[in-house]
């Protein structure tokens, strides 16, 4: 099966967050495991596939430019095991 990932600081209401919704949304009727990872808020506010899986690597308690490290560890440990 083919995989996609999609990485965003939140799926809140904007442009961008508006096209992952709609690309993750097609993926998943094609047949893809399409995945979100939302780096700054666990906050979705569009209509998602129930095959999309959405993953918040967020932590709103420390600042994002503080958190970068653990961000990025974050990231490459979900591609490492995902492939």
């Amino acid at each position: 099966m083919k995989k996609i990932a999609f990485v965003t600081g939140a799926m809140g209401r904007g442009g961008a967050e508006r096209v992952i919704s709609l690309l993750a949304n097609c993926y998943a009727e094609l047949g893809y495991e399409v995945h979100i990872l939302m780096l700054l808020h666990g906050l979705v506010e569009y209509e998602l596939d129930s095959r999309v899986q959405v993953t918040d690597l967020s932590n709103e308690k420390v600042k994002a430019t503080l958190d970068m490290p653990r961000m990025i560890t974050a990231v490459r440990r979900f591609v490492k095991a995902e492939k």
